[in-house]
């Protein structure tokens, strides 16, 4: 699930609107491909889970199949993956949101300082 949202996020509509705006129509061509290629990856995946199940991720797979050094690549990639995934995700956010809140940003900025301000002295023991 955790996928999931982070492709439908800004990678989904952020990435493609900005790929469609500079090259047309002839991206749903890329897009299709990709979206055949991820199927069977996927398809893929599910074999090999059926086949020889395991607590692990998807880089014990890659393990098995090709080694050590495999599983240690394929794991790390994952987490740089999602190191990046991250932080175009912010960008993405802070981009819409400079649209969206441009006029209103006292507002948000008060709004903001209330709660930090309400909750700043929830930790603090009261009383002797």
């Amino acid at each position: 699930m955790i996928a999931i949202g982070g492709v439908i996020g800004a990678g989904l509509f952020v990435g493609s609107g900005v790929v469609i705006a500079n090259t047309g129509p002839g991206s749903f061509l890329g897009y299709a491909l990709t979206g055949v290629l991820i199927v069977l990856v996927m398809r893929m995946l599910g074999e090999m889970a059926a086949a020889h199940p395991s607590t692990g991720s998807f880089a014990d797979y890659a393990r098995r199949a090709l080694g050590g050094w495999a599983g240690f690549s394929v794991g790390w990639l994952y987490w740089y993956f999602w190191v990046i995934v991250v932080g175009f995700e912010a960008v993405a956010w802070q981009l819409r949101s400079e649209r969206r809140w441009s006029g209103r940003r006292a507002v948000a900025r008060r709004i903001v300082r209330a709660g930090i301000d309400g909750t700043a002295g929830e930790g603090r023991q009261r009383g002797p």
